[in-house]
């Protein structure tokens, strides 16, 4: 700490020892004053929420007063207001702002006893915030009890009972030692953006002088922009609809996917794979709602199937791609042919599969297995005509992402001068993909219940319980879940004590 204090006091003195003017506040500002302030205003952001001035973008001992759009800058005992250098305490170097040009001293920081810098404003605002430093007198460095602070008035000019002061530890050494840099920020006490007037200072001596350095203005409207994005095929809507929305208000943001694309989910604010989801606004805020597009058909030709047993490869026109596999339909089960599209987007899918134009000489036997969500469906066609073609197998399958499912295929009766034909499988997104609710998973922890089940993006779903199966009537879970992805899930945390509950999951209407 000594050799801190011998840094700040070589530091200050390279200036000499001029010391402030004595100047005293009148009775009808009593303490309530201002300090130096460093500002440099930036562009406004939309709807022109928050301004920021630094005192940055002009040189040392500037007169500032009217420099900065909407802010007028004045030292309620008179005087004009400067931009200084803060020989290197500034919080943001290399100016602060000053009641002090370089005439009036050599130094930068000032107390109550010079005045205050006061600004203002021509919008007013709801929250103003500044960086101070509390610098140490030259001598009586010790029992430092006055705090920089800052304060607000309205536009009348009338104290609105909100100062803040410097709460951080003050100078405990000799030669104007200076103390760490602290944010303090005054709040409209109504909510409201009432602010027009604020003022920045340190308290008269009590009975020694701390001195402040004040730097990095933040003037903040409290009304803020909301731009919702969009990446894909999709539309968002909000609610309330607005230019603009004061802080706290709260605005519901809703995702929809346009046919052939899935919503994904948001970025830029919470919420994950929530859809609809609620935000609060604190800040300008963007928004993106993330789409994806559904694969129309996943198509798996031969030579990326997985074959067990003979097979010989046969060039056709009319099979998929020119070519296919066969072999003699011999009733084998163990010669198989397995197809595994590996699924993006999860949802339903038709399931369909192409064998050539076999002029009846196909199997009647042949045997599809397809492997979807955990189920199996095994179905069994005749490859003696319809070739050349996409024979649907089965419709609306639910498939989850990656390449769990899959398509089997084997002859399962022998007949002579017959072959089977393993060729190509296709999955297609389905228009049926309004499906009942599977429940996934049943969860109990710290006395709720967490319900899960497979669901469609976009669709709603209620939640209903009762506490005897022979009950004929069910009770509504408040709330009902709209669906963002693939699965959804509710919590229920019924009353201490409460008798056993049975639940089930209502697919609404569109």
């Amino acid at each position: 700490m000594l050799a801190v204090c011998a840094r700040h006091a070589s530091l200050w003195r390279d200036k000499g020892f001029s010391f402030m003017k004595s100047k005293h506040l009148t009775p009808a500002w009593g303490s309530r004053l201002v300090q130096t302030l460093a500002l440099t205003v930036l562009p406004l952001l939309a709807n022109g929420a928050v301004t920021f001035i630094n005192f940055d973008d002009v040189p040392n001992n500037t007169t500032i007063d009217n420099h900065y759009p909407g802010v007028t800058f004045v030292n309620p005992l008179g005087g004009s207001i400067y931009a200084r250098d803060g020989e290197g305490f500034a919080p943001s170097s290399p100016n602060v702002v000053s009641v002090f040009s370089t005439n009036d001293s050599i130094f930068p920081f000032f107390d109550a006893r010079s005045g205050a810098v006061d600004a203002i404003l021509a919008t007013p605002v709801r929250s103003a915030s500044i960086d101070v430093r509390p610098v140490g007198p030259v001598d009586s460095f010790f029992n430092l009890t006055s705090r920089p602070y800052i304060q607000a008035y309205d536009t009348s000019g009338n104290y609105l009972g909100v100062t803040v002061y410097y709460q951080g530890p003050l100078p405990s050494n000799c030669c104007f030692d200076v103390g760490p840099t602290e944010t303090l920020t005054v709040v409209s006490p109504q909510n409201t953006n009432n602010i027009g007037r604020i003022r920045l200072t340190s308290q008269q001596p009590n009975p020694n002088p701390t001195y402040a350095l004040f730097d990095n203005l933040t003037l903040d409207t409290g009304f803020y922009s909301l731009s919702a994005n969009v990446a894909g095929g999709g539309s968002v809507s909000a609610a309330p609809l607005q230019s603009s929305y004061f802080y706290g208000a709260v605005v519901t943001l809703k995702a929809a996917a346009n046919p052939g694309w899935v919503f994904a989910g948001w970025s830029g604010v919470p919420g994950g794979m929530n859809n609809p989801i609620q935000i609060t606004m604190t800040a300008d805020t963007t928004a993106t709602a993330h789409f994806s597009p559904v694969v129309n058909s996943l198509i798996v030709d031969d030579p990326a199937a997985t074959f067990s047993g003979t097979w010989t490869n046969v060039t056709l026109t009319s099979a998929y791609g020119g070519a296919c596999r066969g072999r003699a339909a011999d009733g084998n089960t163990t010669a198989t042919a397995t197809y595994v599209p590996n699924v993006v987007v999860p949802g339903n899918y038709d399931v369909a599969a192409w064998y050539p134009d076999t002029q009846g000489y196909g199997t009647s036997y042949a045997r599809y297995a397809i492997t979807y969500n955990g189920n199996q469906q095994v179905v069994t066609i005749s490859q003696a005509t319809g070739g050349g073609a996409w024979k649907t197998l089965a419709t609306a399958l639910r498939f989850a992402a990656g390449t769990n499912g899959y398509v089997q295929l084997w002859n399962s009766q022998a007949q002579s001068l017959r072959f089977i034909a393993a060729d190509a499988i296709k999955l297609s997104w389905s228009a049926q993909q309004s499906m009942p609710p599977i429940v996934a998973n049943g969860a109990f922890n710290g006395g709720c219940v967490y319900l899960s089940w497979t669901s469609v993006p976009n669709r709603i779903y209620r939640v209903q319980y009762k506490n005897l199966l022979s009950d004929p009537l069910w009770t509504d879970l408040s709330g009902d879940v709209s669906a963002s992805a693939w699965t959804a899930g509710k919590t229920d945390c019924p009353p201490v004590g409460a008798a056993d509950r049975f639940y089930r999951i209502l697919l609404l209407p569109d």
